[in-house]
């Protein structure tokens, strides 16, 4: 799969203003989720980046954390998309 590229949008840093806003580590869904709340999206869609699109970039950002613990699970409430 070629990496996935979009512009004004530097993917790390918007793993880590997730990781900053939510305190864990998004899934794939719900970083297209987050990434949709401010307007990226999948460029032929126009629609939620998919999570085959997005599973790498969170793989190679935990990768470069170093020593990094292990996320716990958000609640429900605290995740992007929920209206409650």
């Amino acid at each position: 799969m070629d990496e996935l590229v979009l512009p004004d949008v530097a993917c790390h840093e918007a793993v880590q203003g997730y990781v900053t806003q939510f305190g864990e580590m998004p899934n794939a869904r719900r970083l297209g989720l987050f990434l949709a709340d401010y307007g990226v999206v999948a460029p032929a869609t126009g629609g939620v980046l998919t999570e085959g699109q997005l599973r790498p970039i969170l793989q190679d950002f935990k990768m470069q954390i170093p020593n990094s613990r292990p996320y716990r699970q958000m609640s429900r409430r605290s995740r992007p998309g929920n209206s409650r």
